[in-house]
């Protein structure tokens, strides 16, 4: 339910940023195999796919590049990848980073948002989140960082302003289990994963 919810929104985010800017710059950092971009696509977008060398390889298998949509095979905390985007000064940019942010330690993420605030100024971001109880735990891979409320991520870096935020447990609730409905009165439950709209100011 978690990874629908976070899909509804962040498509939604995408087609809002379209209506203004249907030329726009959207970077689309995790990419893995991600299908947006089949969804979304105005035949007038540029849009920039970032992952690790491999997972960039792997996507290469099912999406091909053109003049619009580019891919990039590098690991996101490599800031040189910023050198490889056709950015012009000052234009409005979309990022999108869903299910990486969270296994970033803090100090990656402080410096994740510092090259970012430093070379894109007009910036609209959507991400997801876990709650900070989550920290350290996980399935297969634990989580490094999360976030008790969606204002918090104000404290990561001054450029930073929350415009929006979404969470999990508030979304399509009659559709959730009974024990979930319950649990979601937990503040940690019911955030257990946020989605964050920003900018950055």
């Amino acid at each position: 339910m978690g990874i629908i919810a976070r899909t509804e929104v962040l498509d939604e985010g995408v087609k809002k940023y379209l209506l203004k800017t249907p030329n726009g710059l959207i970077i689309n950092i995790g990419a893995g195999l991600d299908t947006r971009i089949t969804r979304v696509d105005n035949d007038k977008l540029r849009w920039i796919d970032i992952d690790m060398p491999n997972v960039i390889e792997a996507r290469k298998l099912f999406f091909e590049e053109n003049e619009r949509i580019k891919f990039i095979g590098k690991n996101a905390l490599n800031e040189s990848w910023l050198e490889d985007i056709p950015y012009k000064e000052e234009e409005p940019v979309l990022i999108i980073a869903k299910g990486i942010l969270m296994f970033f330690s803090e100090e990656e993420l402080k410096y994740f948002f510092s090259f970012l605030v430093k070379k894109l100024k007009n910036v609209d971001m959507y991400f997801d989140v876990v709650h900070k109880y989550f920290e350290g735990k996980g399935v297969s891979t634990k989580f490094t960082w999360g976030i008790s409320k969606a204002k918090d991520i104000e404290k990561i870096d001054s450029h930073i302003e929350l415009v929006e935020s979404w969470s999990t447990g508030n979304l399509h609730k009659e559709r959730q289990d009974r024990c979930f409905q319950i649990m979601n009165f937990l503040g940690s439950i019911r955030n257990r994963s946020q989605i964050l709209h920003i900018r950055f100011k």
